[in-house]
């Protein structure tokens, strides 16, 4: 019988970025994240950019408007990881972390790593400021 530990949660970020397109880039960026691994799947990471704006440009769009941008993402995790225990996965969460901090500035988190074996859940939410 394969042990099985599962991720899910989600990290609020600033990426300081003005693009049109901040999910693309940040994706790009990910890229290059250390995995969180399963022996079938890895952890899944989503982008998910904020509605809205958050920094208007001094740059003016060919109407004479202001140019608006949206800096802040989601990123979201969330895997099924096959045979895994606790200790490798949240090793690996760290490493992910560590990448992220590299990259951008985290605000807020909440991510949960539970294992099957051993029934342990383990909580990380952290205001990162």
């Amino acid at each position: 019988m394969s042990n099985w530990t599962h991720i899910i949660g989600s990290l609020y970020i600033e990426t300081y970025t003005e693009r049109k397109n901040i999910k693309k880039y940040v994706e790009n960026i990910l890229k290059n994240a250390p995995k969180i691994t399963g022996s079938e799947d890895d952890a899944d990471i989503f982008v998910n950019p904020l509605s809205g704006y958050n920094v208007s440009s001094w740059k003016e769009n060919k109407n004479g408007d202001f140019i608006h941008y949206q800096t802040c993402v989601c990123i979201t995790l969330a895997g099924d990881l096959r045979d895994r225990d606790m200790n490798r996965t949240e090793e690996e969460f760290n490493k992910f972390i560590e990448f992220i901090k590299s990259k951008f500035q985290i605000y807020y988190s909440s991510i949960a790593i539970y294992e099957d074996y051993s029934g342990e859940i383990r909580q990380y939410r952290k205001d990162w400021d």
